[in-house]
């Protein structure tokens, strides 16, 4: 499930929005460490972070900033209830479905509900997928993203963007809020110098090699 409950998404349209995340399966969290774990060991884990405050789309935006380029983003899979006896109806109209679709898309990218976003080398791919089959996890295992050379977050559904934007002015608009406080509390030509290097390409914090591929736990 993913529920909107308390989550940042729902606080800025000013409601609670429903049902809260909550840890519907610990021993999935025991596994998911045990992958990791795994996963590190055999030197596949090129990033990682957890989805927490803002849900999926701001865990794979802070990873695009970090590694300072673009990222396609496809809902397919995190849209489309297999479950769901509405889908197939022939007498739903389109524009519900279109509805169901936009909702299923805001539950996808804003949900806070426990996961984490791991970026391997697509070459090695198969290994780590065998590791998430070997902890019980590969099920839970859906792939979701991978770098562009475009230097945009870009999120695909259906085939079709719904979203695109420079990753650079993203970036700007996010640090915004850290460079003021960092202005005021500490070295305001710091603060300056910090935030004219965040504006460059060529100043990578993390390497994400362009074979990559992030995939949702």
């Amino acid at each position: 499930r993913q529920r909107l409950g308390g989550s940042v998404f729902a606080q800025t349209q000013g409601v609670f929005g429903g049902d809260p995340p909550d840890l519907d399966a610990p021993d999935q969290l025991v596994m998911l460490l045990d992958s990791l774990q795994r996963a590190r060991a055999a030197n596949l884990v090129l990033s990682y972070h957890d989805r927490s405050d803002g849900g999926l789309i701001a865990c794979l935006c802070e990873m695009a900033f970090a590694s300072r380029c673009g990222l396609t983003i496809n809902l397919d899979l995190l849209t489309v209830d297999p479950h769901s006896s509405d889908w197939g109806d022939f007498k739903i109209r389109p524009e519900q479905v279109a509805v169901q679709r936009e909702e299923a898309s805001l539950r996808a990218l804003f949900a806070e509900e426990l996961g984490v976003v791991v970026q391997v080398a697509r070459s090695r791919r198969s290994e780590f997928m065998d590791i998430l089959r070997q902890t019980g996890l590969s099920a839970h295992a859906i792939e979701v993203a991978c770098p562009n050379p475009r230097d945009q977050i870009e999120i695909y559904r259906d085939a079709k963007p719904i979203f695109q934007a420079s990753r650079a002015k993203l970036q700007r608009v996010w640090s915004r809020i850290s460079t003021e406080i960092s202005r005021r509390r500490d070295n305001p030509e710091a603060a300056e110098q910090q935030e004219a290097a965040s504006r460059s390409s060529l100043n990578p914090m993390v390497v994400v090699m362009p074979a990559g591929l992030s995939r949702q736990i």
